[in-house]
């Protein structure tokens, strides 16, 4: 697939093949600390606007088919993948304030 910087790969756009919806731009990369390997992108639900709706969807690295110059092609279904990360985070971060 290539080099691409984490800047780069945050401004491009993720489309599911599966039904060709825009799932929204990413937001976030998960990564095994002890590979140094990428496990998953987190992909934000953006508007028309670019704003976050406060809703992400956790892709599996595994199952990004192309990466292009503007676009992410994944092939997922999406409700399978919705999680609530900047929810999870807070709930952390205000027990470890504690």
């Amino acid at each position: 697939m290539g080099c691409c910087s984490t800047t780069g790969i945050g401004k491009k756009q993720v489309i599911n093949v599966c039904d060709g919806a825009i799932i929204g731009f990413v937001t976030d990369i998960e990564f095994d600390m002890c590979d140094g390997k990428i496990t998953a992108i987190i992909v934000g639900d953006c508007s028309a606007l670019g704003f976050s709706k406060g809703e992400s969807v956790r892709v599996p690295w595994c199952k990004i088919k192309c990466i292009g110059e503007d676009t992410i092609l994944v092939e997922i279904v999406v409700d399978e993948c919705r999680c609530s990360c900047r929810d999870d985070d807070k709930k952390k971060k205000k027990g470890f304030l504690k």
